[in-house]
């Protein structure tokens, strides 16, 4: 469960934003990997590595909904994990603000239109693992930056564990960006370390839905079903975990990385992309409870995530799929632009009362 003083506004954003991308979403397929990972789930088959089964089986289940196209369905899955992910960002903004006051409502809706960002409404509005992955990476750091619920690390890894089933690149970053401020916390003895097995036991438990992989991979013959690779061999199935497919698109080198990371970042500073990002981070730098945590999870998010897109080789800023790799960073980007404003609201209110007794 997460840590939420107010929750029935948090829902409430939610909806709100949730009707607003089902308005907005996709009907049909559209670009990039949306057509073959609703072609994989529609028949319980197997995408591209690594297999992404957690999206694939809630697609599937999704596809079954009366009164609605598959398609429709399926489109509505990334919907509903977009709007999900404002419940930890919520959470993050109440533990910047401190949790002895509720977010004003006002600031709270700011929360829509950063929703709605480019950033963020891209991969929540077709047919892609980016919005689903992010939600259980936010809801790990959401856990986890609240000092009272960061002893038990292993709800965290077992939501780390189930983001990686549906991007296994998004959970590294989660993790990697988690680590500095978790290493402090252990060494400050504010978190046993013992809790870091728990994480590690819990990880392992949320990747439970890959053991869908083996059983897919054995349909390559059933017709109607889409199996990537046929990785229906031990050899072809190691080939197909480790991507070994993909790896000519990240042999790039040092200066080929940086001429993309500087191409990306005028591509992302033209578009807003950078704003919110860097505004972002400043509101959980200049938060009342400024927390290690947080400010590693929004950095190293940010940063890592653009390392990953500049390493691609078949180099093109503007590819959508290379945003949702920022999913993450961006709403916790958001929960730093709720934090601030709300910071500034009460100094205002401060100054103003002092003007008033003077």
């Amino acid at each position: 469960q997460l840590p939420l003083a107010d929750s029935h506004r948090a829902w409430a954003v939610a909806l709100t934003l949730l009707a607003a991308y089902t308005l907005t979403m996709a009907r049909d397929l559209s670009a990039f990997d949306s057509p073959e990972l609703a072609l994989a789930a529609y028949g319980l088959g197997l995408g591209h590595p690594p297999g992404q089964p957690l999206h694939l089986l809630l697609a599937h289940a999704f596809a079954q909904a009366p009164g609605v196209s598959a398609l429709f369905a399926m489109n509505l899955l990334s919907a509903v994990a977009g709007a999900l992910c404002i419940l930890p960002a919520w959470s993050l903004a109440e533990t910047l603000l401190g949790r002895e006051r509720l977010v004003p409502i006002w600031i709270a809706l700011v929360f829509v239109p950063i929703g709605l960002h480019p950033l963020l409404w891209e991969s929540a509005t077709r047919i892609e693992v980016y919005s689903l992955a992010s939600f259980f990476c936010l809801w790990a750091i959401a856990r986890v930056a609240v000092p009272e619920r960061a002893r038990d690390l292993g709800y965290a890894g077992i939501a780390l564990g189930l983001g990686a089933c549906a991007n296994p690149y998004l959970s590294v970053i989660a993790a990697l960006a988690l680590a500095p401020g978790l290493l402090v916390a252990v060494v400050r003895r504010r978190i046993a370390l013992r809790a870091i097995p728990r994480a590690v036991a819990g990880g392992c438990i949320g990747l439970l839905p890959y053991l869908y992989v083996p059983w897919a991979a054995s349909r390559e013959y059933v017709p109607g079903v889409l199996v990537w690779g046929r990785p229906n061999d031990p050899d072809s199935l190691r080939r197909y975990f480790l991507g070994l497919d993909y790896a000519r698109s990240r042999g790039i080198t040092a200066p080929e990385w940086m001429s993309h990371v500087v191409d990306w970042c005028a591509w992302a500073w033209d578009r807003g992309v950078l704003a919110l990002l860097i505004t972002g981070l400043f509101g959980v730098l200049l938060a009342e409870r400024r927390s290690l945590l947080l400010t590693a999870a929004a950095l190293g998010s940010t940063l890592l995530g653009v390392s990953l897109i500049a390493s691609n080789t078949l180099w093109q800023p503007d590819i959508p799929d290379y945003l949702g790799y920022l999913v993450l960073a961006g709403w916790i980007a958001g929960a730093g632009v709720v934090a601030l404003l709300a910071r500034a609201n009460e100094i205002g209110r401060w100054r103003a009362s002092c003007w008033s007794t003077t």
